[in-house]
């Protein structure tokens, strides 16, 4: 499982990732998944207190593109993603299927940037309205 302080190292060269909310943060185990020897409550307030900083993160579409949903543990782009397990069955070794892009909508933008593309401009905008939803959620 990767660490975000692993991520912010292992990609230092991505610009964006110097604007990241969370690169500014000095408590860098607020985002891990768990931490020896935490009470339920502890962790369910330092996720909570996560999730906050990224509601206001200027790049939190960046890095939901980012992630790795087989690597990544812990709080990234505000949401809780559990350890992965290999699933089983007939899907190991087939190459993944490429994703349709969902023109207009948040996750159209981010299956853009996972591409390497350029988002289209309805992409860009969707994008846009789900960030500035995302900071009046967290200033209430």
């Amino acid at each position: 499982m990767s660490t975000i302080w692993d991520d912010m190292r292992s990609i230092a060269n991505e610009d964006w990732r110097r604007d990241a909310a969370c690169s500014h943060s000095p408590d860098l185990t607020l985002w891990d998944a768990t931490v020896e020897g935490e009470s339920p409550d502890r962790r369910k307030q330092r996720h909570d207190d996560a999730k906050t900083i990224c509601a206001s993160c200027p790049v939190a579409i960046k890095c939901r593109a980012a992630v790795d949903r087989k690597k990544d543990s812990g709080i990234r782009d505000g949401e809780l993603l559990p350890a992965f397990r290999e699933p089983m069955g007939s899907q190991r070794g087939r190459p993944p299927k490429q994703r349709e892009i969902n023109h207009g909508k948040e996750g159209g933008y981010v299956t853009h940037l996972r591409r390497g593309e350029k988002p289209c401009q309805a992409c860009r905008i969707a994008a846009d309205e789900a960030r500035e939803r995302r900071k009046k959620k967290a200033t209430g």
